[in-house]
């Protein structure tokens, strides 16, 4: 839920008439870190995930 009131933040908070072409970018780029760090606290879950269930079968 946090994501779409980020972007709905972003689409609100300057005019589409200045630089939209800047602002077009800005977006991508966000966009793509938010993608990188949501793939990343995945696969640290899934490895969290993984050895925790590990740690309990060896123990």
């Amino acid at each position: 839920m946090t994501l779409y009131v980020t972007f709905g933040s972003l689409f609100n908070s300057e005019p589409s008439i200045t630089r939209p072409k800047r602002r077009q970018g800005k977006l991508i780029l966000l966009i793509t870190i938010t993608i990188k760090t949501f793939l990343n606290i995945f696969e640290t879950s899934k490895h969290y995930k993984a050895y925790s269930m590990y740690s309990q079968t060896s123990i």
